[in-house]
C-alpha cells in the first residue's frame, strides 16, 4: 500500500498526489464527498476510446494502486521539459504569461482536436487543460488531463462512443455551455 504525502492537485471530486515511489506519475484518489466514482468512469472510459492525437492529448494511464487514502488512478505526471509540473493554462492567465485571447484559442484548438477524433469531453475547463512546454526551443503541447470520457457510465454514453456524429454532436453541446460558462468575456 502506498502511502500518498505530495498533494500536487485538488478538484471538485478528486485530490491529485505525486507518486511516492515514481516522480514521473501522479496519483487520483476520489474525495469522500464526490457523488460520481470518476476513476472508476475514466478507467472504463479510457479502455475502450481511441485516443486522440492532434493539437491535444492526454496523460497516459497506468492503472490502479492501493493507498492508505483508498483506491487511486495513477496516470502520467505532465512536466515540462525541465521536469516542473505544467501549469494549467487558468494559471498562465493568472501568472501574467498566457493572454486571455490566447487562453480561448487554446481552448478552441483543444475542443478541434478533440471533436475532430470524436473524444467525449464532459467539463473542458482552463484549469483541465496543461499547456506543457515539451522542448527547449519553445514547442507547446495542450493535454486534457480531467474532464474527459462520459460524465457516467450509461448506454447513452456508450452510443456516442461507437458513433462518431454523436460523440461530436455532444462535444458541440459541451464546448457552448463550457464557452458561455467560462470563456465568453
Amino acid at each position: 500500500m502506498l502511502e500518498l504525502t505530495t498533494l500536487i492537485g485538488s478538484g471538485r471530486e478528486r485530490d491529485v498526489f505525486l507518486h511516492p515511489g515514481r516522480d514521473d506519475r501522479i496519483i487520483k484518489i476520489m474525495k469522500p464527498e464526490a457523488t460520481v466514482d470518476r476513476n472508476a468512469v475514466e478507467s472504463w472510459f479510457l479502455a475502450r476510446a481511441k485516443r486522440p492525437r492532434g493539437a491535444v492529448t492526454i496523460p497516459a494511464l497506468h492503472g490502479w494502486v492501493e493507498t492508505d487514502r483508498g483506491p487511486g488512478l495513477v496516470y502520467q505526471h505532465i512536466r515540462d521539459e525541465g521536469g516542473t509540473t505544467s501549469r494549467s493554462l487558468t494559471q498562465l492567465v493568472n501568472e501574467g504569461i498566457l493572454e486571455e485571447k490566447l487562453l480561448k484559442a487554446a481552448f478552441e484548438m483543444a475542443i478541434a482536436s478533440l471533436r475532430e477524433n470524436a473524444f467525449l469531453i464532459y467539463d473542458p475547463r482552463p484549469d483541465n487543460i496543461l499547456m506543457m512546454k515539451a522542448d527547449r526551443a519553445g514547442g507547446r503541447r495542450l493535454v486534457l488531463v480531467d474532464g474527459f470520457g462520459p460524465n457516467v457510465v450509461a448506454p447513452r454514453a456508450m452510443v456516442r462512443m461507437l458513433v462518431p456524429p454523436l460523440a461530436r454532436r455532444k462535444i458541440d453541446s459541451v464546448r457552448a455551455r463550457a464557452h458561455a460558462e467560462w470563456y465568453a468575456s
